[in-house]
């Protein structure tokens, strides 16, 4: 079994979770980035795993479309389904834990607490800094994590899930 989705899964829900914790400390806030116990904010693991898959998507299999025109392309559909990964996840943390986790409605441009223009521009810069940056950066260090390191991470994981689903309700 190939373990390179789960493990980028694994190690971009751990960058999400930093990122995340460093700007709650820059805008001086004390709270806990994500819904875990442990260090993993799964939405930016969904939200990696789309861009590697709509990049494949776009630059390996519609050879025939302009080199140009690629990135447009896979910069507004990034930017439109990680604000649709970012809507859903808020409704279903909300719906799991009655608790909203981001709340946009104080920005000038929301649609609803979980979206807003001002993110979703944001998004779609993180997903052209995460394709031409950090993925080629890590899927070095990806590529080699071994089978059974990757079990590890994937027990750690659930056993978080789990008791955060049990605990945290």
């Amino acid at each position: 079994m190939n373990m390179y989705y789960f493990n980028s899964f694994f190690i971009y829900s751990i960058l999400g979770f930093i990122l995340e914790s460093v700007v709650y400390k820059f805008y001086s806030s004390c709270r806990h980035s994500g819904i875990y116990f442990g260090p993993f904010a799964s939405v930016y693991g969904l939200g990696a795993l789309f861009l590697i898959i709509l990049y494949n998507l776009i630059y390996e299999k519609f050879e025939n479309v302009n080199k140009y025109l690629k990135p447009i392309i896979f910069v507004i559909i990034s930017t439109l389904f990680l604000t649709l990964i970012e809507f859903v996840c808020g409704h279903i943390i909300y719906i799991l834990f009655h608790t909203d986790l981001w709340d946009y409605t104080k920005n000038q441009y929301n649609f609803g607490k979980y979206i807003c223009l001002e993110t979703s521009i944001m998004w779609a810069i993180l997903s052209i800094i995460f394709i031409y940056i950090i993925k080629p950066f890590f899927d070095k260090h990806i590529k080699i994590i071994k089978k059974s390191e990757s079990y590890l991470f994937m027990i750690i994981f659930l056993l978080d899930m789990f008791f955060t689903l049990i605990l945290k309700k």
